[in-house]
């Protein structure tokens, strides 16, 4: 006999497709308030407010996308091109194949891609706010993250960061919702682990996102068996490296020796630990004398510094000879980490910029210690995260642009001070406290 449906179920489908409605539409309007604001900037502001063409984009990103184009061979000057992971060059040439059949310059073809990808980054960033805190919450997160200064930089660079965050919040997206918010699913644990795989294809900073968000699973999902945790983590991690092998098997295959993503590790290490010692260019970093004589002894020893064992037992061979001037270095880096620019000349002007955003992000994580479960545990994930890129850009240049991804992030904290959220009351597995 077929059920009879009641005006309350009637009322509860009308409100849930009245809700779903309102999502969908929140994310698309995200997004192309987006592309308009940062797009405006990007057009509108002056060179010396934007950021300057990426390096990297110049002296490896274009010309391997180009070589690809070509003949098909990831290479860079006839060598294969191991400097970097391929994710972004391989994205780069297919932006080539379709600005050059529509005629479009490839410069502005890029800028373009950067901007839709900024753009779909912050419709995924609100539609995760939305769903750990409310919509309120997730419009104050999203004006917060159009005019967020690190993020207007970014949207008018040619570097692989905006593609990046993009991956990087849609993985984040996946794994709360799908993952520690109730039931884990099975999709979405490999989903996160390809996404988070991909992310790592794009800037090797992401390496070890995927074994962080498995470790976090243990600790978060205590509703769930012990024994399913190990197997869903191990699941993450596995769904992680079967997209990172073809690309970890050829690169080692061509070095002879194992490649680790990237073989810009311990170039990038040395860069910072060596910043502002270099006597034939001048430098506007701000050190201790003690942290600058320990820069200035690493830049005497550079010659042998090649390798990542090389540096660290060299830090630790300063720890005991200078522990005031290697712990004052760390210390100085720890801090340039949150505002330093790429070549210095705007660490002031960006400290101040910071200062705001980072007090309303500081409030905003001890308002959420108090808040339910899935704040709880989306407030641990991004902590383990922010923890894990300060130090990875602590250890590399120190510079805010590799800090900006989890900065954007935090942002959605810094959303809820400004608003008294209502925060998700049903049931969720539960924090360890």
């Amino acid at each position: 006999m077929r059920r009879r449906t009641s005006r309350a179920d009637v009322i509860g489908d009308a409100v849930e497709g009245s809700r779903r409605y309102e999502s969908r539409l929140l994310f698309v309007l995200a997004f192309v308030a987006c592309v308009g604001v940062q797009g405006t900037f990007t057009v509108t502001a002056p060179a010396s407010v934007k950021a300057p063409s990426s390096p990297d984009y110049e002296s490896f990103y274009r010309p391997v996308a180009e070589s690809v184009l070509e003949g098909g061979a990831f290479t860079l000057s006839g060598e294969p091109a191991l400097r970097y992971p391929p994710g972004y060059p391989a994205v780069l040439a297919a932006v080539f194949v379709v600005t050059d059949g529509l005629g479009v310059d490839r410069g502005t073809g890029v800028t373009i891609f950067s901007l839709v990808c900024m753009g779909l980054a912050l419709a995924t960033l609100v539609r995760l706010a939305e769903k750990v805190f409310n919509p309120k919450v997730a419009v104050i997160a999203g004006l917060l993250w159009i005019t967020y200064p690190l993020n207007l930089f970014t949207a008018s660079s040619t570097g692989s960061e905006a593609l990046f965050i993009a991956i990087l919040y849609a993985c984040l997206l996946v794994y709360v919702l799908g993952v520690i918010r109730g039931n884990p699913s099975w999709a979405a644990v490999l989903l996160t682990g390809a996404l988070a795989g991909a992310a790592s294809l794009i800037r090797p900073i992401g390496a070890l996102i995927g074994a962080l968000l498995a470790v976090v699973l243990l600790f978060i999902c205590s509703d769930v068996p012990l024994r399913r945790r190990f197997v869903l983590g191990a699941t993450l991690v596995f769904a992680n490296l079967i997209v990172i092998a073809p690309w970890l098997v050829w690169s080692s295959a061509r070095a002879g020796e194992v490649v680790p993503l990237s073989m810009a590790g311990p170039a990038s290490v040395l860069d910072g630990l060596t910043i502002g010692a270099d006597p034939s260019e001048p430098s506007d970093v701000d050190l201790p004398a003690s942290a600058r004589q320990v820069t200035e002894i690493a830049w005497r020893e550079r010659e042998a510094l090649t390798s990542t064992g090389a540096i660290a037992s060299f830090m630790f061979k300063e720890m005991r000879r200078r522990p005031l001037g290697a712990a004052t270095l760390i210390g100085a880096k720890g801090l340039h980490a949150f505002y330093a620019s790429d070549s210095r000349s705007l660490d002031k002007v960006l400290a101040l910029m910071q200062l705001p955003y980072l007090l309303l992000i500081g409030f905003g994580l001890m308002k959420a210690r108090g808040a339910d479960t899935l704040v709880r545990s989306f407030l641990v994930v991004s902590l383990v995260l922010s923890l894990y890129f300060w130090v990875m850009t602590v250890a590399a240049l120190s510079i805010v642009r590799y800090m900006t991804p989890v900065l954007g992030l935090l942002l959605i904290f810094a959303a809820s001070v400004l608003l008294r959220p209502r925060y998700l009351t049903a049931t969720q597995p539960k924090v360890l406290p």
